[in-house]
């Protein structure tokens, strides 16, 4: 099967745009992934997708790469047997009835689509708003625009407990968040779990509760994969009688694993529970 062209022309394919997309994918994976960058990454990465579904590309980086291995092989690109009426595969229209044209139009274009599609669907512009909210952190608040400011009050207007006072309020974060720069030259790697912390609810309630909804907008499905990786570890046939306090507790010990625990104040807590006693800790 390997031999085969079809497997030559769409291993090609799929190695020529899936690198495009590899990059953003492990960056969805890290477990500290910014979902704004994530966006803006995503835009860069369907703008270079699209820009490969060109006839000078798939002559130059697929099927010149395809004759070649099939060269190093010792096989000729072929096509499959085409007729008028197909039901079970591809067999759209082309100009020629050449083996390049047929993978062109029945391989190349629908992929090059397929992905554009999937990052539209996952990244949709819609959304773009919702990710805005993350140029109020102060590292990146000297970069907002007015387009962006009325952008985020209209997306997060429900949320705010007071939206029309919304831009004042900036006003008064963006000179806060100078002075933190001026003294604070770590500013810059400010996260949002710091923001939030700044932004003291009294003085900056919109602001607040804008973070507070940042905090609870997951970039993808991988933290909770993570916590079914953790569950199979922790929960199997010679642990089922575990109760869920002890089974929550583990797993955010398995989890959080960068938190130090202080281990004599688990065994004096246990102590103080007399379901045994302890003699004298040693560590």
């Amino acid at each position: 099967m390997m031999e085969k062209s079809t497997f030559v022309v769409a291993i090609v394919i799929a190695h020529h745009i899936l690198s495009y997309t590899k990059p953003l994918s492990l960056a969805l994976q890290n477990a500290k992934c910014d979902v704004f960058k994530a966006f803006t990454d995503a835009q860069t990465c369907k703008k270079v997708v699209a820009a490969q579904r060109s006839d000078e590309v798939f002559n130059r980086c697929i099927w010149m790469k395809a004759a070649a291995i099939a060269e190093s092989i010792d096989i000729e690109l072929g096509k499959p047997r085409t007729v008028g009426r197909m039901r079970h595969r591809a067999n759209a229209a082309f100009s020629d009835d050449s083996v390049h044209g047929y993978y062109r139009v029945n391989a190349y274009f629908p992929f090059v689509d397929h992905c554009l599609n999937e990052l539209n669907e996952r990244f949709p512009e819609q959304t773009r708003p919702s990710f805005l909210a993350f140029q109020l952190l102060p590292c990146r608040l000297q970069n907002i625009t007015e387009e962006e400011i009325a952008d985020i009050q209209v997306r997060y207007e429900e949320d705010m407990p007071d939206s029309p006072g919304f831009v004042r309020e900036l006003e008064r974060w963006k000179m806060f968040c100078s002075g933190l720069q001026n003294r604070d030259k770590d500013t810059g790697n400010q996260s949002l779990e710091t923001a939030i912390q700044l932004a003291d609810p009294n003085y900056y309630p919109n602001v607040h509760a804008v973070f507070r909804v940042l905090l609870t907008m997951p970039v993808g499905s991988v933290p909770c994969e993570r916590s079914f990786s953790a569950m199979r570890r922790l929960k199997h046939w010679s642990r089922s009688t575990m109760t869920e306090d002890r089974l929550s507790g583990l797993a955010s010990l398995f989890i959080h694993r960068d938190i130090t625990v202080c281990r004599e104040k688990i065994m004096r807590k246990f102590d103080e529970t007399k379901k045994r006693r302890l003699g004298p800790l040693h560590f």
